[in-house]
């Protein structure tokens, strides 16, 4: 009988300490849910007051890094960062002219 419930007691103890997909470690969330940059070519040119990465004739991102793109008004450039497509957006890491 206290066989018994010493094993009751380490299955419950080593159940308890198992982690489930709801609690896992805040750093391995945070590495699941980074965003990956990515690597988009275009045109930059300026649609209204802001300056946009023009991919195709119906397709530009907005990038949020205004004087970057400023610099490169009007050339083929390729845009390094995290495109946020719920606003159509890109988050910019780096802007390289295209040779």
């Amino acid at each position: 009988m206290k066989i018994l419930v010493l094993l009751l007691v380490i299955a419950g103890f080593a159940s308890a300490q198992q982690i489930t997909p709801a609690e896992k470690t805040p750093s391995a969330a945070a590495q699941e849910n980074a965003p990956t940059a990515h690597t988009v070519t275009g045109s930059i040119s300026k649609d209204g007051d802001t300056y946009v990465l023009k991919v195709s004739d119906t397709t530009s991102y907005k990038l949020d890094d205004q004087e970057k793109a400023r610099q490169f008004n009007g050339q083929k450039v390729r845009v390094t960062g995290e495109v946020d497509l719920n606003t159509n957006q890109i988050h910019v890491q780096k802007i390289e002219p295209l040779v």
